[in-house]
């Protein structure tokens, strides 16, 4: 190998050295600090009929079908769930667990007030304090979701459908007792269901907590 070639080798490997050091050098260090999130079941801040089905009687070729979903409130609490769960540092809830937790607290609900119906049971535990809920639960933060609206609706003649989602989800710190962050999401898509726009909110959302640091973790 000449001399000028030994010369360009070790500048180029001491370029390559300094690249790779520039990029350990801003790369983000793992959270040190494990936090425990739970998402509660989302408020419904509208009425489902109990078949969720709404026909919309329109004019011949504008006649279409909307549905409600009875279990909008579980399934976004569900997906925002698993999309949380990914953040380095942060451990959701199991919502398998959470759910036999609400089961309980239902039960013990019936027998203290019996009066109630299933319907006012679950408007009771729905508006119960978010930061009972962590306390009880042992957590450090909790999450709820409240959707103002969301349907698929089918035009009949045509079958061209389209699906929308108005939502906010609001995070309280437990130990400081105060809401710390909230997103608000509002879209409409053609030929796409609700999950799918409920999945688009969680990303959007866990980017945006990311982005402002809504957690403590170090």
């Amino acid at each position: 190998m000449s001399a000028d070639n030994m010369i360009k080798t070790k500048l180029l490997l001491c370029l390559l050295s300094a690249a790779i050091l520039c990029s350990c050098a801003h790369k983000k260090p793992e959270p040190t600090t494990i936090v425990r999130l739970a998402v509660l079941n989302g408020v419904r801040d509208y009425e489902v009929p109990v078949e969720g089905m709404v026909t919309n009687k329109g004019w011949m070729l504008s006649n279409r079908h909307s549905y409600l979903s009875p279990n909008t409130g579980v399934q976004l609490a569900e997906v925002l769930t698993s999309e949380f769960d990914r953040i380095p540092g942060v451990e959701a809830w199991p919502r398998e667990d959470f759910q036999i937790y609400m089961a309980q607290k239902e039960r013990l609900l019936q027998r203290n007030y019996p009066g109630l119906t299933p319907v006012q049971r679950k408007d009771v535990l729905d508006r119960q304090d978010p930061i009972d809920y962590g306390k009880s639960l042992g957590v450090d933060y909790v999450m709820r979701p409240e959707i103002a609206y969301a349907s698929t609706v089918a035009n009949r003649p045509f079958g061209w459908w389209y699906s929308t989602l108005e939502a906010r989800v609001e995070m309280w710190d437990v130990e400081a007792g105060e809401m710390v962050w909230s997103y608000d999401f509002d879209d409409t898509d053609n030929f796409d269901s609700q999950i799918a726009l409920m999945e688009e909110m969680a990303r959007q959302a866990s980017r945006d907590a990311r982005k402002k640091s809504a957690f403590r973790i170090y």
